[in-house]
């Protein structure tokens, strides 16, 4: 991937359109996670592939061309989010979430939290993603993973517990990222 970011830095079209293809459809769909609006979705998308070409210059080689994706479609988002509550017609206590008193920056965030989980599981080896979705979103046993898979139990909760390290170290690097981010 570095050497991705160098050619990009170098005017490569070729390496460009290389990284559009191989992340457009991810970043459409993660923004629509986000924005519930995927023609919107679109629109935001190619906006953060022109500004990474136009800051192409810029790009720091030892830094993940994926994370500088994800965070400017993150950013395209909620800076497309706040246009929408300014100019809603909704009074702020509408957009609040009455039972809890929540606002909808903590909906937000639990969408943001979802979506990096579901990011981080879609990386992971193929076996281990198929254990973890039959696991939380199936809601089978380890034990029926185990038979419908013919892998042993240990096998099943290692991967479990593999997946599971992932998502909480990719959750603690974004916190730290927030952190970071509000001093």
């Amino acid at each position: 991937m570095d050497n991705l970011i160098l050619q990009i830095q170098q005017d490569n079209e070729h390496a460009f359109k290389q990284l559009y293809q191989a992340y457009y459809i991810r970043v459409v769909t993660f923004i629509t996670g986000i924005i519930k609006k995927h023609d919107i979705a679109e629109d935001l998308a190619q906006d953060v592939f022109v500004n990474l070409w136009i800051n192409r210059k810029t790009l720091d080689a030892t830094r993940s061309l994926q994370n500088y994706i994800f965070v400017s479609s993150r950013n395209a988002a909620i800076n497309y989010l706040k246009k929408e509550m300014v100019f809603s017609s909704e009074p702020l206590e509408a957009q609040a979430d009455v039972s809890t008193g929540n606002m909808v920056e903590d909906t937000f965030f639990a969408k943001e939290i979802a979506l990096l989980i579901e990011m981080v599981v879609s990386e992971m080896p193929e076996q281990r993603q198929r254990i973890y979705r039959m696991n939380r979103e199936q809601g089978l046993s380890n034990e029926e993973i185990a038979d419908r898979l013919g892998i042993s139990k240990r096998s099943v909760e290692n991967q479990v517990s593999l997946a599971l390290k992932e998502i909480r170290e990719a959750i603690a690097a974004y916190l730290i990222f927030w952190l970071c981010m509000l001093s």
